[in-house]
């Protein structure tokens, strides 16, 4: 029996699959090896079979099953065609849609071999790195995280898979994820980004054709390296979903309840009974104290740098109040106060309202003379973010836009 668990992979060239996959399990096991298998070699069966019955060993993309209770980690979709199976056939020609997801060249798949398909649908079918994934994450979680509470640690694992493994398994899978809206969008100029994908990534670490040639073709050279740049793209693709898992688990979570209690204090009044008294937005005679205070109900002040986009948009729309919140104040990175537009989507540069177009691509001293803020800093020429020095400086610089009479969407 061996000491360490052994993790049997395919021989040759490595994938993103089976790269994110060793990840993935780097978390969870303390002293592993990686054991390549020549799937062409004679024994190939022979030594599979043993390794299947074999305790600490896990298998990855061999076997053609799934049996994760004996560390067997691989599933081929069953093709019902006379034809040889083809990684790029398509089964059925159908296009199947979930969660706002177009998909090509779906494959059929057993119930069970869905990430959750009760809550989500049936949208790709689990790869290897999913289906490690599945058996193995929430113990990936709790160790990046050490997360006792579950409710965190579910909500973890449903985003984690739907937002980095997902992808992973379609382009295993080899379909096509799409915004639904795709065809909406006008048209934009084509550049080759194919090289940029996390899958070409992986492919461009392993060995080249310069490399066997300064390897002189030797064999244990060759194998050496093919290691070690397989361990390098490991590190590489753990340190990647650390760091995801770290943002959602520490400032995503988080940042909802600051969120919503901002956003509270906007629609409740309390922001209005907090900084009335020292607002003054041009001619006091002309601005009524209503006027004001149905502004600062439109304005969230955020006390801490926190990712609050997409917290505002689930938050509003439970509220049935979208569209409501037309600015954002908050501290950012280093102290210093920012005013943000609220965009029409999270990741969007369009505004529900931007600033003052009069105020846009100005700074100091002429974008004070022109907003009457004495210490406004600056407004991007887009007018979706500006600042001010001081946090009462942000304000007076919101409620002016808010009251600013441009004719714009609201």
């Amino acid at each position: 029996m061996p000491s360490t668990t052994e993790v049997i992979i395919p021989c040759g060239d490595f994938s993103l699959e089976t790269a994110m996959a060793l990840a993935l399990l780097s978390f969870v096991l303390r002293e592993h090896t990686i054991v390549p298998l020549d799937e062409t070699s004679t024994q190939f069966s022979q030594m599979l079979h043993t390794y299947k019955h074999t305790q600490n060993t896990i298998l990855i993309g061999l076997g053609g099953d799934y049996v994760p209770q004996q560390g067997v980690f691989h599933w081929t979709p069953e093709i019902k065609s006379n034809h040889p199976q083809n990684s790029n056939s398509n089964s059925n020609g159908r296009k199947k849609k979930g969660n706002g997801h177009r998909l090509k060249n779906q494959n059929s798949a057993p119930q069970n071999f869905y990430f959750n398909n009760t809550k989500r649908g049936k949208v790709v079918p689990l790869a290897t790195v999913g289906l490690v994934y599945r058996f193995y994450g929430k113990e990936v979680l709790k160790k990046i995280t050490n997360f006792s509470d579950s409710s965190k640690i579910n909500w973890l694992y449903e985003r984690a898979y739907y937002d980095f493994i997902e992808i992973i398994d379609a382009q295993t899978r080899n379909l096509r994820l799409s915004n639904k809206h795709e065809s909406t969008r006008p048209a934009v100029p084509r550049f080759n980004a194919d090289q940029h994908t996390l899958p070409n990534m992986v492919k461009f670490y392993n060995l080249q054709l310069h490399d066997y040639e300064l390897l002189n073709y030797d064999e244990t050279e060759i194998y050496a390296l093919r290691m070690k740049r397989l361990e390098t793209v490991i590190d590489i693709l753990k340190s990647a979903f650390e760091n995801y898992v770290k943002y959602f688990a520490f400032s995503f979570m988080r940042g909802e309840s600051i969120l919503q209690q901002a956003y509270n204090a906007s629609l409740s009044g309390e922001t209005y009974g907090t900084y009335h008294d020292e607002i003054v937005v041009e001619d006091p005679s002309l601005i009524t104290k209503k006027l004001v205070q149905d502004a600062l109900k439109r304005i969230m002040i955020i006390p801490e740098f926190i990712p609050w986009k997409e917290h505002l948009f689930a938050y509003e729309r439970s509220l049935d109040r979208m569209g409501n919140s037309l600015y954002a104040i908050y501290p950012d990175s280093t102290q210093n106060w920012r005013l943000a537009a609220v965009p029409t989507l999270p990741a969007s540069f369009e505004s529900r309202k931007r600033l003052p177009q009069e105020w846009c691509g100005l700074a100091d001293g002429e974008l004070r003379d022109v907003a009457g803020v004495d210490d406004a800093t600056f407004v991007h020429a887009q007018g979706f973010i500006a600042g001010a020095s001081s946090l009462l400086g942000c304000i007076k610089l919101a409620v002016k836009a808010v009251l600013n009479n441009q004719k714009e969407n609201i």
